[in-house]
This record gives structure tokens, sequence and C-alpha cells, in this order.
């Protein structure tokens, strides 16, 4: 059983493990994981807050960590049960600075594209931790 707790983000037991290289791995992925999830019951609100979540931290990872280099990979570590949904994202690049990322809600960031999903996440996850390199990422969803 996992501790989903932001005290403790790396403990993910009995998890599974995908590599990733490339967006349409990605893609294929959260399709996948959207099926366990919905197989776990979770209901449609959770599993589109899911959805976006995953998709910002994996796309994120792919395009902006590892530049969609192929050599590199991103390591999805996940655990689903019937009460919560645990993932960690970790990529291969040199990392970001969560307090540089602007606020989507300040008005003079309103039409800038930076840092929406990051929000979003923050949003619908239970609880959202980085490393201090920033290029790894776990979130926890419980119902």
């Amino acid at each position: 059983m996992c501790d989903c707790s932001p005290e403790n983000p790396d403990a993910i037991e009995n998890c599974r493990r995908i590599e990733l290289r490339t967006m349409a791995e990605v893609w294929r992925t959260i399709t996948g994981l959207l099926q366990e999830l919905t197989d776990a019951g979770f209901d449609k609100g959770q599993l589109f807050g899911l959805r976006l979540s995953l998709e910002e931290a994996l796309v994120n990872a792919v395009k902006h960590g590892n530049r969609e280099e192929p050599d590199k990979r991103v390591c999805l570590t996940y655990h689903v049960t019937p009460q919560e949904f645990l993932a960690r994202i970790e990529d291969e690049g040199p990392g970001f600075d969560l307090s540089e990322v602007p606020n989507p809600l300040l008005p003079e960031n309103l039409e800038r594209p930076g840092g929406r999903g990051l929000f979003l996440m923050h949003y619908y996850m239970t609880w959202v931790k980085y490393n201090d390199q920033g290029n790894c990422l776990t979130f926890c969803k419980k119902k």
C-alpha cells in the first residue's frame, strides 16, 4: 500500500513504472491510465482533473524537461487504488525553479501562456510536490 502523503512523496509501493520518450507515447499512456482510473471507480469530474494533470506533467517533462530529445526518457511511476492515485514523473532535464513560474492569475500574466498548467495541477490534485532540482514531481489525488 502506498503512503499518499506530501511528507513522504517518494513512497510508492506496489507500483507500475513506464518509460516514455515521445509525445505519441504520452498520449497512449494517458489513455491506458484513464482506463485504470475508471476501473478503480474515479468519477467523471475526478477523471477530468486527472487527465489534465497527467497531460500537463508528462507533456512538460517530454517537451520542456527533455526538450524532446529521443535519447532522454521520462519515468512515470504510479499506483492506483479505489481510494487514491499517486504518481511520480521524472525527466532527465536540468529542472526548473517553481518560484520563477509566473502566477497566471495576476493581471499582467492573464494573456501569457506559462504557468496555467501547473496552477491547474495544484487545483485538481490533493497535493503536488517537486524535488529540489525541479525535474521530478509527485502528485496525489484522493477521492
